[in-house]
């Protein structure tokens, strides 16, 4: 891991240092160093830094600026610095309750559905690796849960098509491996 990986790592931390995992209450960057991790494996662009960053803009009060100017002062130069923070922004959803409070829940997924169609293949790699980390265990850890849950990011890898054809089979299988042990607690 380069020096400056390891300054965002600790940043990163710092942003996170208060936020648990639902379900689990492990802490947050556990997710986020997982993402990383699994980005970076596939060599996706800037795979770490998208993976490690992807919840900061919709889980933090940080804006694109400062985390642009942190990467900067980081030794991350500026085109990578602003390549980072725009994929940052496109895994950020624009539909959350808190932004959207007056859409009913089904509109806001189908905006994001749309949403997440367009963007870029790198990030829709990212999205995959998210998607994965989020859905391994869901069952064990909230039964109710998964039943919305499961469905709702298959229905999000159906219309990403652009991403990286072996994460998005891993995300698919780690969906349906679920989903299987889903059918057999309710038997």
């Amino acid at each position: 891991m380069e020096n400056k990986q390891i300054l965002l790592t600790q940043y990163v931390s710092d942003k996170f240092s208060n936020i648990k995992r639902k379900f689990t209450l492990n802490p947050y960057l556990d997710h986020l160093k997982s993402v990383a991790s699994k980005s970076d494996s596939f060599e996706l662009i800037a795979g770490y830094e998208i993976g490690l960053l992807h919840d900061l803009y919709e889980d933090t009060d940080t804006q694109p600026d400062e985390c642009i100017e942190a990467l900067c002062n980081m030794g991350y130069n500026k085109y990578h610095a602003l390549y980072i923070s725009n994929s940052v922004l496109e895994l950020t959803n624009p539909y959350t309750r808190k932004n959207k409070p007056l859409l009913s829940s089904s509109k806001r997924d189908k905006l994001l559905l749309n949403f997440l169609e367009n963007i870029s293949p790198n990030s829709q790699s990212v999205k995959y690796c998210d998607i994965i980390d989020n859905c391994t265990n869901v069952v064990q850890a909230d039964y109710q849960f998964a039943k919305f849950y499961l469905p709702k990011k298959s229905k999000q890898l159906d219309v990403m098509t652009k991403g990286n054809l072996h994460l998005k089979k891993f995300a698919k299988e780690t969906i349906e491996n679920q989903t299987s042990l889903l059918k057999k607690q309710i038997i």
